[in-house]
């Protein structure tokens, strides 16, 4: 079984985006929570992120036209657990979750 861990941080981003946004990061939050998970079933259809603070997180992406465009999910995923770090859309250019990892990474 996958240990999964959230944040308060992570869950307003969840209640700040729009209603079916937070909706689809709930249910992959389940999905990782649910007994029968896998690190390999969970990362599928995922991408990982490149770059220094980056390196084992991947991004979720929701991508729809009208009304909300693309949103982030990201997470930071190895054999043991699974870590949300951020719900944010396109635009943020991921300066919320480097900044979040950044913080984790810090004694």
């Amino acid at each position: 079984m996958i240990r999964v861990e959230t944040n308060s941080r992570f869950w307003r981003d969840v209640r700040d985006a729009p209603k079916d946004v937070g909706i689809w990061a709930a249910m992959h939050v389940d999905a990782a929570k649910a007994p029968d998970a896998t690190f390999s079933q969970f990362i599928a259809g995922a991408t990982p992120l490149k770059g220094g603070d980056f390196r084992g997180s991947y991004v979720h992406k929701w991508r729809r036209k009208r009304p909300h465009g693309e949103y982030r999910l990201v997470f930071i995923a190895n054999e043991e657990e699974i870590r949300f770090i951020s719900l944010e859309p396109r635009g943020a250019d991921y300066k919320i979750a480097g900044r979040r990892i950044r913080a984790m990474l810090r004694p």
